[in-house]
């Protein structure tokens, strides 16, 4: 809702910038970090619509990385960035 907010108060005052908001995830301990992330994927699509087929959430864990090229552009298709 405040990612929402703040975009449509930069698109208000004609900037360009798309907010990108920043799950972090614990360090690794088991499988918690894989339960976790699975979690919140589920949580990110089936409330928000947010997914990485439509490109509006990135995932930039070790040893994986999806959508993680635009994520530096200010204009950027990605909403929400997973890392830990």
């Amino acid at each position: 809702k405040k990612r929402k907010e703040l975009s449509g108060a930069f698109q208000k005052y004609g900037a360009n910038i798309n907010p990108l908001m920043l799950i972090q995830l614990p360090d690794r301990i088991g499988q918690l970090e894989d339960t976790m992330k699975d979690g919140v994927i589920k949580i990110l699509e089936n409330k928000h619509k947010i997914s990485t087929e439509n490109n509006k959430l990135a995932i930039w864990l070790s040893g994986e990385h999806i959508n993680k090229e635009n994520v530096e552009k200010n204009d950027s298709e990605v909403e929400v960035l997973i890392f830990k």
